[in-house]
């Protein structure tokens, strides 16, 4: 029975760090999605996330020596990083896509069906078990994307269904991050992530149109790419001490920070469908 008490304990406390690490990665995945939108709306997509992945990079590289290891950085199963930095990046695209287009409200109501996404891909790829109670929780919670969303006065664009693809994507990266953690570093899914859309996306620029950034875009910039790192850096972590199905509902505090900005910031109204 202690012992049976000492593991109830332990499972607790894990809880606690993740979502510890949870909130964090609300407010800078928040911040740096909040940072996308005050740029430059001309700005290819494309050309944002060079950049920011660039600086993200830089960030990481002070926890990296900090690590003091060697093997830090070691890939130990190279197919499944790689399936998890392709999922990544294609969440990464559509997300900075939505938020860029959609009215801050709209992208984050939208990106609250991500956690819903999370714990049905963790029932098949985790094996998860999800009770009737939690199914119908779920159920309720699509139920309250669409009123939300209002389907009938928002027409569908590109933008809306990025910002859906951009929820299925994470999902499944979510998941196999779950399956990498039981191994890798944390360090290592971050700095992978960063590296691939930067490398991806300057195969890709020669094929952009674009204009230098201003300085006080480049400024931004340097911000996401902190906020980057230290969100993705924060969700891997609470991955690492919890299922993705126990910490996805608790995504849900990004209201909190979304609809005050949105409100403030971007002059975006607070309608009642929002409320319900």
């Amino acid at each position: 029975n202690t012992h049976m008490v000492t593991i109830m304990e332990e499972n607790q406390l894990d809880k606690k760090k993740s979502l510890s690490w949870l909130f964090l990665w609300v407010i800078s995945f928040s911040s740096a999605m909040t940072f996308a939108k005050l740029l430059d709306p001309n700005m290819p997509t494309v050309l944002l996330i060079c950049i920011k992945s660039f600086f993200a990079l830089l960030s990481l590289t002070p926890l990296i020596l900090r690590a003091n290891s060697k093997n830090v950085l070691q890939v130990k199963t190279p197919l499944m990083l790689l399936l998890r930095l392709s999922v990544g990046l294609s969440a990464t695209l559509c997300t900075y896509y939505a938020y860029r287009n959609l009215p801050l409200a709209t992208a984050t109501t939208i990106g609250f069906s991500g956690p819903l996404f999370t714990t049905t891909f963790a029932v098949f790829i985790l094996r998860d078990k999800v009770s009737l109670q939690k199914w119908l929780l779920i159920i309720t919670g699509y139920i309250g994307v669409l009123i939300i969303v209002n389907p009938q006065s928002i027409g569908i664009s590109a933008a809306l269904i990025s910002a859906v693809f951009a929820n299925i994507f994470a999902g499944i990266g979510i998941n196999i991050s779950k399956i990498l953690t039981k191994s890798h570093n944390s360090l290592v899914i971050v700095f992978y992530s960063n590296l691939l859309s930067v490398t991806a996306s300057l195969v890709y620029l020669p094929f952009v149109e674009f204009n230098m950034p201003l300085y006080s875009d480049l400024l931004k910039l340097v911000g996401i790419g902190c906020l980057v790192a230290m969100s993705s850096y924060s969700y891997t972590q609470a991955l690492r001490f919890s299922s993705p199905s126990f910490i996805a509902p608790f995504e849900y505090t990004r209201l909190l920070y979304s609809i005050p900005v949105g409100f403030f910031l971007f002059s975006e109204s607070f309608q009642m469908n929002t409320f319900l």
